[in-house]
């Protein structure tokens, strides 16, 4: 009797089975596709039907695609509907995948416009908490930083000075661990502080920044710089008195430079100074001694004027002093002088000529008068 019995359900098994597959082949085929991605409507009866399938039939090939179908029709919805919550609700769903890093793009960008509407302070702080190193993080410290600056609280070279020290991040502004230090501290008190008292804060530290930038400078135009920005600085006695020492270190640089009355000194005096009186009488100097090779010079000068107009550059070498005349104009000559220590190694860019390496002067005369002075490095 047992046995009959097991007969029978063996049999009954293999008569529906095949009926159950055919069922499940047929949902299948009449399961939604092509969901138009702007209908929500439709998105969310396609879902519930998707979901159903895999719920009668959890194992199996058809199962797994399935399930794919489902994640890409909930990131559809969150699409077309486009809130933080359903971006949010799709992530807590699958939080891996690259679905998951388009949402989460989706939903900083949302953040993001939720702060700009507000446009305060504290919308654009709470921000970056959540995307410190997000796509819009940049975007966040500019708008604040115009906030303080459409408030009047900070002045347009406060607020150019914030962007360059701490949205560009340039490697020019963190010359040293003082400095960077200081930036990391301006960081964190715009934009994670807040309160009455900050602005004072934030002003009185750009200026130690300045301050510290321009005495690694330790030049007399970085000194000028410091007193024009901040004629009433915490510095000043500082930078007058240093500006007052940089000009006698000129002064006795010029000296010795005439006193050995050579070519090399004055190349040498001009690339080390940004005196404007001084590197005009310089330049002089260098000319003259440049130009006692009458023969190279006339041999250079021949030689710009057989191709001025053609459009090519001359580039003529003076054995002895190393100088160089470019075509550009009759009345405009160009020469460049490099440091007899220093190998030149030019190259030509769409700009004209680019210094690969080597250190040197240049010199610009116009009409007979020099207009324009020098120096450059480029190792």
């Amino acid at each position: 009797m047992k046995h009959n019995v097991v007969i029978a359900l063996l049999f009954a098994v293999v008569l529906v089975a095949p009926f159950g597959c055919a069922g499940m082949y047929s949902r299948w085929h009449d399961l939604p596709r092509n969901v138009p991605r702007n209908d929500e409507a439709l998105l969310e009866d396609a879902i519930a039907k998707w979901e159903d399938f895999v719920r009668r039939y959890p194992d199996g090939e058809l199962s797994v695609r399935a399930q794919r179908v489902i994640k890409e029709l909930y990131y559809s919805q969150a699409i077309a509907i486009n809130t933080i919550p359903v971006y949010e609700s799709f992530l807590r769903r699958y939080p891996q995948g690259e679905y998951a890093d388009r949402a989460r793009r989706e939903l900083e960008g949302l953040h993001y416009n939720k702060a700009a509407t507000t446009n305060t302070i504290t919308a654009y702080q709470e921000f970056l908490k959540q995307y410190p190193a997000g796509e819009k993080a940049s975007s966040a410290r500019r708008a604040m930083i115009n906030v303080y600056k459409s408030s009047g609280a900070i002045s347009d070279d406060d607020a150019d000075l914030l962007v360059r020290y701490n949205i560009q991040g340039s490697v020019d502004f963190q010359r040293s661990e003082i400095v960077r230090q200081r930036i990391e501290a301006l960081r964190t008190m715009i934009f994670t502080k807040s309160g009455t008292q900050i602005t004072s804060a934030i002003i009185e530290q750009l200026e130690e920044i300045f301050w510290l930038r321009m005495r690694e400078s330790d030049t007399p135009a970085s000194y000028e710089e410091y007193l024009s920005r901040y004629p009433n600085g915490a510095h000043v006695a500082d930078a007058r008195l240093r500006l007052k020492e940089k000009h006698q270190e000129v002064d006795r640089a010029w000296l010795t430079a005439r006193r050995s009355d050579s070519l090399d000194a004055y190349v040498n005096f001009v690339r080390k100074t940004e005196r404007a009186d001084y590197l005009h009488k310089a330049a002089e100097r260098i000319l003259l001694k440049a130009v006692n090779d009458r023969r190279a010079v006339r041999e250079a000068l021949v030689s710009f004027e057989a191709n001025e107009g053609t459009g090519k550059t001359v580039v003529v070498w003076l054995p002895e002093n190393s100088m160089m005349v470019l075509s550009g104009t009759p009345e405009t000559r160009i020469y460049v002088f490099r440091d007899p220590e220093s190998p030149l190694v030019l190259t030509r860019d769409k700009t004209g000529l680019a210094y690969q390496s080597g250190r040197g002067v240049v010199i610009k005369v116009q009409n007979g008068e020099i207009v324009k002075i020098w120096s450059f490095r480029g190792d």
